[in-house]
Order: structure tokens, then sequence, then C-alpha cells
């Protein structure tokens, strides 16, 4: 097998692969090539898989062969983009050369291929931009081992994600004829939202396995594990019509509230955010320390006290579009939105 690649699809490639497996875990950033259909190229991050196309003949084998993404990266840099990367097997070794370069990798074949599957019920289309942003405002504020939900019925979708006390929700516009409520991992999920941004495409299709979540982007086809063992409440889909009142802040007056409060209190503790006759505020008490910033200085007849953790919260209301954040109480819980009611963070009123 042979085949060419110019210098910037093998700069594609490469940065799509490494922003999928991720950099926690070395076993996983690794590059299968093997023939499915046509010439295909494998990465995974564990839970992800990620098949993609290569628009190139080769003749067609067996098996598979590996290579290290983090060798393969130092190709990447060449001294005009007119250079093509020759990619060719002799036996077991893989041979990845240019007219200066000379990258051998021996024993990199396997008789196995990457098991991955193709075969979804589509459930909706999504514009990859919207898709993404749902994705990364919900799971930014989320730590290693949580997991991101995706509850749909007939009018919304929405991918949910708990992190500590704080819940994320965002709303996308595609519904489907039946319920669905599944989830997969919080570090699958910003693997995701990486490479997306590195892929250049008006939609993406979403799907449903036997095993897997399905996405569609063009000719790419990612196969994510999923968890259908989940609890959502499902009456999330209904929250932007269950909200009657709301209280507007500048978006850039709370976000520098919360970002002064962040230097106060370190990751993983909790602070106050109160609403009352003073107006609207942060307030936290840790040992003989007390500090307390306004947001709002107008007047509220009715007190509401929140609890929620500044960090967390920060990176969540980063990711809200709009220069306007409403705040508003639903079932017991602190509500902040954006003006447009696609982004939610709740948290409880104490």
């Amino acid at each position: 097998m042979e085949f060419k690649l110019s210098t910037k699809e093998h700069v594609r490639l490469i940065e799509i692969c490494e922003k999928f497996a991720g950099s926690v875990e070395p076993g996983f950033r690794y590059i299968h090539l093997y023939y499915w259909k046509g010439l295909k190229l494998f990465v995974t991050d564990g839970c992800g898989k990620l098949e993609i196309p290569l628009n190139k003949k080769v003749e067609e084998f067996d098996g598979s062969y590996a290579f290290p993404i983090d060798k393969a990266k130092v190709l990447k840099e060449q001294r005009s983009d007119d250079v093509y990367i020759k990619i060719k097997t002799k036996g077991k070794d893989l041979l990845i050369t240019t007219s200066e370069e000379s990258l051998e990798l021996r024993n990199a074949f396997s008789s196995e291929r990457p098991k991955m599957e193709r075969k979804f019920e589509g459930l909706f289309d999504q514009k990859l931009t919207d898709f993404k942003n749902a994705i990364n405002f919900a799971s930014s504020p989320g730590d290693e081992g949580d997991t991101i939900g995706l509850v749909s019925n007939e009018k919304r979708t929405a991918v949910v994600a708990q992190s500590s006390n704080l819940t994320t929700i965002s709303f996308l516009s595609a519904g489907i004829n039946r319920e669905l409520a599944v989830a997969f991992p919080y570090v699958t999920a910003r693997h995701l939202v990486k490479t997306l941004e590195h892929i250049k495409s008006e939609k993406i299709i979403v799907g449903e396995g036997i095993r897997d979540i399905g996405l569609k982007i063009g000719k790419l086809l990612f196969s994510i594990c999923r968890d259908t063992e989940v609890t959502i409440d499902k009456e999330i889909l209904s929250l932007p019509e269950n909200i009657e009142t709301s209280t507007v802040y500048s978006k850039k007056h709370f976000q520098y509230a919360l970002r002064k409060m962040c230097r106060v209190v370190g990751r993983g503790f909790s602070v106050l955010l109160i609403q009352n006759e003073k107006g609207t505020q942060f307030l936290s008490k840790v040992g003989n320390t007390k500090y307390e910033i306004n947001i709002d200085k107008k007047p509220y007849k009715k007190q509401l006290i929140a609890k929620v953790e500044p960090h967390r919260l920060r990176s969540a209301i980063s990711r809200m579009g709009g220069e306007k954040i409403k705040m508003s109480v639903y079932n017991k819980k602190m509500i902040l939105s954006d003006s447009k009611d696609r982004y939610f963070a709740l948290f409880p009123i104490l």
C-alpha cells in the first residue's frame, strides 16, 4: 500500500486526530489506518471513535497499521506547503517520508481492525456551530467522571450536565418523534468540542445505534459510547415556558464580580449569591475572611439566597452569548440564562 498526502492534508488530519484522542491517556494517542470500503483513518479516546475516509486509491488489505500521533506530528512542519508526505507499508512496517525526512515505524501491523459501529437511526440534524456550542456550554463546568446528557422530545432537544450543585442546560431547536435520554462521558464531550472546532461544515446529523450515539459530519463518522441507564428530568425541556419573570443584569458586570470572587476563593469552594434590599451581590465567608462584591445595587423586596461554586459558574457564564444575563426562580432553584433562552445555569436556593 502506498499513497501521498499534501502538507495541508497531513496537518489537518493530525490536528483532528490529536484533539479527539486527547492528551491524558498516551495509549489512545494512536492513528489507525485500514481498508473498509475504502482507505480509512481511525482514532479513539476510549469512549468516542472517529473514522475519517481518505480519498486515496489503494489496493484492499486486511488488518490495520497503527502509528503514534506524537511521532507523526514531527512531519507537520515543512519548508513549503508544496511538500508531499508519502505513507507506505513494507510488510509489518509503516514508512512515512518526504523528500527530506523519513519516519520508520516497525511492527505497526495488526491483524485486527478497530471495531466501529456504523449503522445509526437518524434522529435530527442541526447546525454544526449550534451543536458544538451546546456541548461546549453544558460541559464547561464539569470534571472528569461527570457525564453529559442528551434528552429530547417532539419539540426540542437539550444537552444537560450536573457538576457539583450546578446544572447546565443548553437547548437545540431540533426535536424528534419519540423521547430520548442518553449520556456520555464529560471527557469525550470536551474532546468532541475541540475536534469540531477544526471541522468546517454546515450541518451535523445525530443518530442512535445499538450501542452508541452516531454523529455524521460530511464523510466523517463519530461513534460515541452511551449510557441509557440515566435519570434525566425531562421537565427541563419545558423550562423556557415555565419561567414567568426575570431580572436582567449586565453580563459584563456579572462576569466582573465572578472574576473577582474567583480570586478570593479556590476551586471547590462555594459562595452565596444574594438578592435583597441592598441589591444583588456575591458573598464569601472563609475562616476569618469575609468578602462581598456587588453586581447591581437595585433593591429587591424579596430576599433570595443561593449557593454556587464561582469557578464553575464563571465557566458557564463565559459561554453564554449576548450582553445580558437573566436571573429567575423556578422549582426552588436560581436560574441564570442568556437573553435568547438557549443556555441555562441552575443552582439551589437556600
